[in-house]
């Protein structure tokens, strides 16, 4: 192995100062994983991508190593500086990949490192342009996750015009904003919801929720009267307008007792 190595490393050695040089790292990194040595294969390739980061042979099989060795903090953090470059590049295959690569750096700090804030700051790449429905969703769930929620909440709000908005968005809205203490413009997002005719039993239940907590008991009677009128069963419509009467009844002192 040594003899079949030897003009490799000596190539490599002697390789002038430039970027062929990379191609050198490369080449003599592939014979040593051809032969089983790992180690140097690696430590080559990391002393090739670290003087020639934009070598894109020697980055991938540097890429691939870390993968193969379960080497979770590396691998994530060279994808993601990777995934960068590429996003900046016009080809739209170059940056397909790049997209890739940040998707999978954002995965590996996420579910392999438990790392949620630079899962975060991994995935805000794919946030400048155009980002698509299903990106933004996964950047919500992201910010979640990190506990920035009233970034979630711009971020689901940004998805909501990209989609027309739904009950279930306008909640997961209403949610994010509740979490990140902005409780008034929860209550905005869930009363839109109903005056845009988007108002499933769940979006109402919120919204009284916060009308309870808040001490808006007129509102909270008005919703429970429109609840009553908007429905055909009888039992319920009874339910809700003694609901909302009791709401509205002012609270009376105990009688006195008598003498």
């Amino acid at each position: 192995q040594a003899k079949t190595l030897f003009p490799y490393t000596t190539l490599f050695r002697s390789a002038p100062i430039g970027e062929s040089r990379s191609e050198h790292f490369a080449a003599a990194a592939t014979l040593m994983l051809e032969l089983g040595l790992r180690t140097g294969a690696l430590q080559m390739l990391k002393q090739s991508v670290a003087e020639f980061p934009h070598h894109t042979p020697s980055v991938d099989l540097l890429l691939r190593l870390y993968l193969e060795e379960r080497d979770w903090a590396p691998l994530a953090t060279l994808a993601d500086a990777e995934g960068a470059r590429r996003l900046s590049d016009p080809d739209p295959a170059v940056k397909a990949a790049g997209e890739r690569l940040v998707e999978e750096a954002t995965r590996i700090f996420e579910v392999e490192l438990k790392l949620p804030t630079k899962a975060v700051n991994a995935y805000r790449r794919l946030m400048l342009g155009e980002p698509r429905e299903a990106q933004l969703s996964r950047f919500s769930q992201l910010l979640d996750l990190a506990g920035l929620h009233q970034e979630e909440a711009a971020v689901l709000e940004r998805l909501e015009t990209l989609t027309g908005g739904s009950d279930e968005l306008s909640l997961r809205v209403a949610t994010a904003y509740g979490r990140g203490g902005q409780v008034e413009r929860a209550q905005e997002q869930l009363e839109r919801a109903l005056r845009e005719g988007r108002s499933t039993p769940r979006v109402r239940e919120v919204l009284a929720t916060i009308y309870r907590s808040s001490g808006n008991f007129e509102a909270l009677s008005e919703l429970l009267v429109a609840e009553a009128h908007g429905s055909d069963d009888i039992d319920f419509k009874v339910e809700r307008l003694s609901a909302a009467a009791r709401v509205r009844a002012p609270a009376r002192p105990p009688p006195a007792a008598t003498p």
